[in-house]
């Protein structure tokens, strides 16, 4: 190869570093065409950040009816709390201290309270379902 033909090498720059982009807002797509997020929206996504969501409720029920003292079958949402073992209204103070109070296994494992009281309906024939709706409604945003 002949000197003629050989490309010039540049020299090297050192790298600029650039600035991140600011962050795009997400839009939502309304039959096919990006839509800019409302203020409904916005307050729904919020109101959904206070409150428990369904499958965080869920695990909750998963490991706090076993630890205290119930049966550590399959939650059904439509059995009643009898039918995991707590047969006795004490029985079911306890549950409601695991839900409560536990900080690895109750409401506070993912940022929120729930007061002693907001759980002493419940009875051995109180539907885990209509539980879990308390939870889920009772249950505040730790500040």
């Amino acid at each position: 190869m002949s000197k003629k033909n050989k490309k010039k090498a540049k020299p090297s720059k050192p790298h600029q570093l650039r600035k991140a982009a600011p962050a795009k807002r997400s839009k939502k797509l309304l039959a096919g065409k990006p839509v800019a997020a409302t203020e409904e929206m916005v307050a729904n996504r919020v109101a959904a950040d206070e409150q428990l969501g369904d499958d965080q409720v869920l695990q909750i029920l998963v490991d706090c009816v076993p630890r205290a003292g119930g049966s550590s079958d399959e939650i059904q949402m439509t059995n009643a709390l009898k039918d995991y073992g707590f047969l006795a209204k004490d029985q079911v103070l306890v549950l409601n201290t695991f839900v409560t109070g536990n900080k690895d296994f109750g409401v506070q494992r993912y940022g929120f309270k729930l007061s002693d009281d907001s759980l002493a309906f419940a009875a051995p024939a109180t539907v885990m379902n209509d539980y879990a709706k308390a939870i889920q409604s009772k249950a505040k945003k730790s500040v």
